[in-house]
């Protein structure tokens, strides 16, 4: 039997076969879509549910597919996050039953909601993460999972959360990759923007508001000096992540706000800096060849791995402002050529596709 044909019987094979897959942030939204996109491909019917939250629901539109936006996010307080949990597993429950025929299989980033359900309607999980210090969402999530997939460089942390039956699969790379490899980027958000390529750098503060953070006012007083450092040599693009934080630049000139992301990936590839809290954005722009500052409070084996690899990212939580001024005042010297590296990673797309079509046989 030919290629083509084989290709044919295939699609015939799994058309009636539907996957479920659910997004809380703009990053997992973003990994899904691309998922849904090559699962179609391969002749499934994939159906993507998101939270009402940043861009979560405005990427997958993007890409042309219609999310199912179901329940929202529950703020800074554990009261708040509690709530809107319990509130969207009610929804995703209710979604769930109604749909006929009954999803073949669920794909999440560690989704506690979705995963409960899921479950709990008998749908196998395959659960997606790069995050072992995320211990709590990880105890939710994993221990329910048929599969879970992770970077190499963090599998073997994964073990304690996993039953014996659960199979895990490690892919050489990150997760990031497999939009940094797909997306175009063209110069059109800069011109929107009023940006010339190489003649400013990316603001992102941290998520000081989720769980993990425990310092907020002092990071938050560092930013606001590495902003008054950063206007002094070039244009600053600040893209906050909630109101409070426009403190930072009050008084300050030389800084364009960025409201809403507008194809994030090319306005990190013509940046001479990224500086973020969050390991997303700086982990894709240091596989696109930007200098990239992390200021995440803590130690990340994916940043660790991509460090170790010859990306330009740098791990700095409290010496951020020197070596961002550092950067800026030699840019040439950080920038790198990364085509040959990201040609040694491996695509994540196709490594959740493929399991997605063994478990589903």
């Amino acid at each position: 039997m030919s290629r083509r044909r084989r290709q044919s019987h295939t699609k015939r094979s799994l058309s009636s076969k539907v996957v479920w897959l659910d997004a809380l942030t703009p990053k997992q939204s973003l990994l899904a879509s691309l998922v849904a996109l090559e699962l179609e491909e391969r002749g499934f019917r994939a159906l993507v549910t998101v939270r009402d939250y940043d861009l979560t629901c405005d990427i997958p539109r993007l890409l042309g597919l219609q999310p199912v936006v179901l329940g929202g996010y529950g703020g800074a307080t554990l009261e708040g996050k509690l709530l809107a949990s319990v509130r969207r597993q009610a929804l995703l429950a209710e979604w769930a039953t109604g749909l006929s025929p009954r999803p073949s299989l669920h794909i999440s980033f560690t989704s506690p909601e979705a995963a409960r359900v899921a479950f709990g309607l008998g749908i196998p999980l395959i659960q997606l993460t790069d995050s072992p210090h995320s211990g709590k969402v990880n105890a939710l999530t994993l221990p329910l999972a048929d599969a879970v997939i992770a970077p190499q460089c963090v599998a073997s942390m994964l073990r304690e959360y996993l039953r014996e039956s659960t199979r895990l699969l490690a892919f050489e790379g990150v997760f990031e990759a497999a939009w940094v490899t797909r997306l175009p980027h063209d110069t059109e958000a800069l011109k929107a923007l009023d940006l010339t390529p190489f003649e400013y750098c990316i603001v992102r503060p941290p998520e000081t508001k989720a769980y993990y953070y425990t310092s907020a006012r002092d990071v938050e007083r560092l930013y606001s000096s590495l902003l008054r450092v950063l206007v002094s040599h070039t244009k600053v693009l600040f893209y906050p992540r909630y109101p409070d934080q426009l403190l930072m630049i009050k008084g300050l000139e030389n800084v364009t706000v960025l409201r809403r992301a507008i194809n994030m990936q090319t306005l990190e590839r013509y940046a001479l800096l990224v500086v973020t809290g969050g390991s997303t954005m700086a982990q894709e722009s240091a596989l696109m060849g930007t200098p990239s500052v992390l200021t995440f409070p803590s130690p990340l084996p994916t940043a660790r791995y991509l460090i170790e690899r010859g990306f330009p990212l740098y791990h700095e939580p409290k010496r951020f402002v020197e070596l961002s001024a550092d950067i800026l005042r030699e840019p040439d010297r950080y920038r790198t050529d990364t085509s040959k590296l990201l040609s040694e990673l491996e695509d994540p797309v196709q490594v959740i596709a493929d399991a997605a079509e063994s478990l589903c046989r």
